[in-house]
Order: structure tokens, then sequence, then C-alpha cells
């Protein structure tokens, strides 16, 4: 493992161009977004004013992409744009997390110190010998 290991992993994740799209409806906890070309598993922000959501695009209605929130819907509405931000969902990992309670994004929620040193993983890597 060399030194920049961490970092090219992390790189990998990312698509080269960001894609947007705009909230055309909201049901339940998914969005129905135009103009939203990803694949199905890219991990996007909706922006909503100041502050962003993230989200996971799960699949496709028509020319539609729908995208499943990963939180919170509220103040979400028409019109939000939505960017995609990683084309694989990845997950930090190291010695740090040992013991720790955090939460589906990989965040802690034990109220402990922050964590430090880790790296980005991907949830479905590669098969081994591939």
């Amino acid at each position: 493992m060399t030194f920049l290991a961490p970092v090219i992993a992390r790189v990998s994740a990312f698509d080269p161009v960001q894609v947007t799209g705009t909230v055309a409806a909201l049901r339940g906890l998914t969005l129905m977004v135009d103009d939203l070309p990803a694949r199905v598993g890219t991990i996007v922000d909706v922006h909503t004013g100041h502050t962003h959501r993230p989200g996971e695009v799960v699949g496709f209605d028509g020319r539609q992409a729908i995208v499943m929130m990963l939180g919170q819907t509220s103040g979400i509405r028409s019109g939000d744009h939505v960017v995609t931000r990683e084309s694989s969902p990845t997950i930090p990992v190291g010695r740090a997390m040992l013991g720790r309670v955090i939460n589906a994004l990989g965040q802690p929620i034990d109220h402990g110190l922050p964590l430090r040193d880790l790296t980005a993983r991907p949830l479905s890597p590669a098969p081994l010998g591939a």
C-alpha cells in the first residue's frame, strides 16, 4: 500500500463530470428528477436553498430518474437542483471506527471524538482475484 493509496481510492469513486437535474415531483421519500442521466447507485446532493441533502438514484420512470432520499425531505420543492456526487457509493473505514456508533451514511452519532485517518472504500468492490 502506497502513501497515496487512500487518495487514489477516493478519487476513483468520482465521476469526472458533475451532472445536474431538477426536481420534478416528490413522492414520499423519493424524488422524480428531470434531466439527470446518472447510473443506478449514483449518490446525489439535492440543493434546497442554503443546504443540501443526500440521495441515491434507484431507478427510472420514462425519462425521469428516481432518487431515494437518505434523510429528510422537508424543504425540498419542485425546481430544486440535483447534482451527482459519487458514481459508486463509498464508506469511510479505519481503526478509529472500532467501537463507534455510526449512521447509514458513516457519520458518528455517539458524541465521541471526530473520526480521523479514514480511507474511503467502495460498498460494492470488485470480486477478489478480478
